[in-house]
């Protein structure tokens, strides 16, 4: 049972940080979004669904940490519903560096501890990265700049995400080790006694 509330204690502090950051992360974006509303550089149609999907699942993340702080799906609605933002974006914008929105979320991911989860984001990204290149490089008719341009795409979201993923597994790890010589030095105490 102790590991249980453990596990529930650390869960409800991972999505409290999981949220903060998501929100952090969303209201930057929506100040940077609204400037280029205001300067007509961005559809209203296009504005619309951008803060549909940045402010869609913080919301939905705020109700489901209401009816349960410990809640496994806060995470992957954040994750899940920021990549449906990054995939918006990608598809609509005509920016080659947008797929760099995708980097804040691969860091806030690994506060939760979750390799499987991190690799499936990162995965995500990886292939959205490459997607978006495709495309922004095929309308470009292949030109040499924007061969250069997705290459750089694709590397530095594959670095980015594999590193992302490889430092989640590592603190993990350091994590399991710790716990393991914390609980080898509980137990010799209580041997003593």
């Amino acid at each position: 049972m102790n590991e249980k509330n453990d596990f529930n204690s650390n869960l409800i502090r991972a999505n409290q940080l999981g949220r903060r950051l998501e929100l952090i992360i969303i209201i930057i974006l929506t100040v940077c979004y609204v400037s280029q509303g205001t300067k007509n550089s961005i559809s209203t149609i296009g504005l619309v669904t951008i803060m549909a999907t940045l402010w869609g699942p913080v919301i939905l993340s705020y109700v489901l940490y209401k009816n349960n702080p410990a809640s496994e799906l806060i995470k992957h609605v954040i994750g899940v519903g920021y990549g449906l933002f990054c995939l918006t974006v990608c598809l609509v914008s005509d920016q080659q560096l947008v797929y760099t929105y995708a980097f804040p979320m691969l860091i806030v991911v690994a506060i939760y501890c979750d390799f499987k989860f991190s690799l499936i984001v990162a995965g995500a990204c990886i292939a959205l990265s490459i997607v978006h290149s495709l495309i922004l490089t095929s309308n470009a008719g292949w030109s040499p700049q924007a061969v250069a341009a997705m290459e750089i795409e694709i590397a530095s979201t594959m670095l980015v995400g594999v590193y992302s993923a490889v430092a989640n597994r590592f603190i993990i790890k350091i994590n399991e080790r710790n716990m393991q010589r914390i609980n080898e030095t509980t137990q010799k105490t209580e041997n003593m006694l």
